[in-house]
């Protein structure tokens, strides 16, 4: 008897939480509509420059081992060094960068995200860590990559809408690392 009484109490529980959770999807899809077009008219100044900018933004991948992982034999597990140069004359305080890692025939299989917080200023570079024991044995020793987002100084971040897309079957910017194999 008391056991039928449990499920009976877990039971309205569970048909509670899961209406409380319907109406929160619904409330805030219902904000978000009201105040969206607000948003992307406000945004698509700073989303513009940002894109304009982003041709500034300088993405360079070499062959050379990350200090970190100097004492790794094996090329495919080791992690690569990556460069990120500011060529303009704003100081950009956060870049987001996508990268692709490709297989021998050029698909990708497998993408990582790299968050540069630090101040680039006018002619700064940054390195960045790339690739590792992480990335498939199926890679080929090619990335490609992509901005996705720019903070300049005193502003806050802007995503660059018409560089992320993570269903490019090819993405742009491909550059050969090195064979590994």
């Amino acid at each position: 008897m008391d056991k039928n009484k449990e499920f009976k109490a877990i039971g309205v529980l569970l048909a509670i939480a899961i209406v409380l959770g319907l109406a929160f999807v619904v409330y805030y899809r219902e904000a978000g509509n009201g105040d969206g077009s607000k948003n992307e008219k406000e945004e698509s100044p700073q989303a513009n420059e940002a894109e304009n900018y982003s041709s500034k933004i300088k993405v360079t991948f070499t062959n050379e081992v990350y200090l970190q992982d100097i004492y790794q034999s094996n090329p495919r597990l080791r992690t690569y060094t990556g460069k990120v140069q500011n060529t303009g004359d704003k100081t950009v305080n956060y870049v987001g960068i996508k990268v692709y890692y490709l297989d021998k025939d050029g698909k990708s299989i497998w993408e990582e995200v790299i968050s540069l917080g630090d101040t680039l200023k006018p002619n700064y570079i940054k390195e960045f860590p790339f690739g590792g024991a992480r990335v498939s044995s199926e890679w080929a020793g090619k990335v490609t990559y992509e901005l996705t987002s720019l903070q300049f100084e005193n502003d806050r971040r802007v995503e660059i809408p018409s560089r992320i897309d993570s269903r490019l079957s090819r993405p742009p910017f491909t550059n050969l690392l090195f064979p590994i194999f």
